[in-house]
């Protein structure tokens, strides 16, 4: 009997109360420890018995495409416990899938049932794959888009926030909603302006280069008197 993830926690917890229940070993409470550690052993056996069916998969799935009867017969298993094909593993079966029909009894490629079952397997396989890929981009936060979201009935309208407005047309006014109308000031107090009333007061005129840094003059020598003779 096989138990899946969830049931094996239910399990064990319920296990965990009975056991700290009561201090006093019993006869019950020594069932419930050998059966969790009979859980336990359980479990380490489905890991590596799956571990072993994973291996011998890739090795089929290597060989192809001569061992592809064993290799589909394996991958169907599979499925079925729950594995999720691995891109190897839908390139191999479109592979198959593009195999031609075999042409009379002696015609080489496969029957038509065989290669119906192939397509069949590749449709699934690619199924899973892409619920796989979706359900992670809805745990990743901000990974949901309208292609993933949920749908709503036919018929129920949506919230305000999340519609859109359309563009209008080329050559047609704009709705009411949408036409930027003129705000009027309130009532009361006059609009104030940044600007400063002028001065009184004329402004100082700014000084040329001239009367800032002045001519220098050079220094002349004293007249000289005639001595009389």
């Amino acid at each position: 009997m096989a138990f899946s993830a969830e049931e094996l926690r239910v399990l064990r917890g319920a296990l965990a109360i009975a056991c700290k229940s009561t201090a006093e070993p019993q006869p019950p409470l020594e069932e419930c420890r050998q059966l969790a550690q009979d859980l336990e052993v359980a479990t380490r056996e489905g890991g590596r018995l799956r571990s072993f069916l994973l291996a011998d998969l890739a090795r089929h799935r290597a060989a192809l495409p001569d061992s592809a009867t064993g290799y589909l017969e394996q991958l169907e298993d599979a499925l079925a416990a729950g594995y999720l094909p691995r891109p190897d593993d839908l390139a191999a079966l479109r592979m198959l899938c593009a195999e031609p029909v075999a042409d009379g009894d002696e015609g080489a490629g496969v029957d038509e049932p065989e290669r119906k079952r192939r397509a069949e397997l590749l449709e699934r396989g690619e199924r899973l794959a892409e619920q796989a890929v979706r359900a992670r981009l809805l745990v990743l936060p901000g990974g949901r888009s309208a292609a993933t979201g949920e749908r709503r009935p036919d018929g129920e309208p949506e919230p305000e926030g999340e519609r859109e407005r359309e563009p209008a047309p080329a050559g047609q006014p704009l709705p009411e909603d949408d036409r930027d109308e003129p705000t009027e000031a309130p009532a009361g107090d006059p609009p104030t302006t940044d600007t400063e009333p002028p001065s009184a007061e004329p402004a100082r005129p700014v000084p040329t280069p001239a009367e800032v840094f002045p001519p220098r003059r050079h220094p002349t020598e004293p007249r000289q008197e005639a001595l009389p003779a």
